[in-house]
């Protein structure tokens, strides 16, 4: 089966989602989609080649839809859309179990609470509660508002956790990275416990524990 040029998915793009964005700009972006596929899938390492129009893209179909959804969420987020961006980039483009983001911004009731309440309270500081992994996120792409790593290590200080970069399939306008774009503001996805989510209510004592530093210094931060 012949594979997808990048030729055929811009076109696709550009009749789909009709948008005003340079295609060089537009390759640009699914440059970074199939980077990530050679990289993080085909485990490949070095200098990728430059990818032009005419060249062929890794995933094959139905795979390479993938490329179509990245370069659409690209132009979603440089929209100011930032709802739409996140699960979209991976795919995740119809109802599902899990990460479907629907099918437009704040749809979900949930979602628009979250918006409404962050909006009326305009809050210093955010922390977002996961699990697990004992792990701190405290970046959004370039985005480091003032003293945000210095209250991340803060944070690790306290608890006893790591502080590292999100990664870079879990990014992109989750509530954490919302923020930060549009309040210039720290905020933190923690995630507690280790094991399989969900997990145990054994580790509770333990996890409250290592967070009661985090909760009672970011409450200080905020002074």
């Amino acid at each position: 089966m012949a594979r997808t040029t990048a030729k055929q998915v811009l076109d696709r793009v550009d009749a789909l989602l009709p948008n005003g964005y340079a295609r060089a700009e537009k390759l640009r972006w699914l440059a970074q989609a199939e980077g990530f596929v050679r990289r993080e899938l085909c485990r490949e390492t070095g200098e990728l080649p430059v990818l032009t129009e005419e060249t062929e893209l890794t995933a094959a179909p139905p795979f390479d839809e993938l490329y179509r959804h990245y370069v659409e969420a690209q132009v979603h987020y440089a929209n100011g859309e930032t709802a739409r961006y996140n699960k979209f980039a991976l795919g995740f483009v119809s109802p599902a179990p899990a990460d479907y983001v629907g099918s437009a911004p704040l749809v979900a009731s949930e979602s628009r609470a979250m918006y409404d309440f962050t909006m009326s309270v305009s809050p210093a500081l955010t922390l977002s509660y996961h699990s697990q992994g004992r792990v701190i996120y405290w970046k959004y792409a370039d985005y480091e508002p003032p003293r945000s790593r210095q209250i991340a290590e803060a944070f690790a200080a306290v608890s006893g956790y790591s502080v590292e970069d999100t990664p870079y399939a879990s990014g992109f306008a989750g509530y954490k990275d919302w923020f930060i774009q549009n309040f210039n503001r720290p905020g933190y996805t923690i995630e507690v416990g280790l094991g399989t989510s969900p997990l145990p209510l054994s580790q509770f004592d333990g996890i409250y524990s290592e967070n009661l530093g985090i909760l009672t210094y970011g409450a200080l931060a905020t002074l």
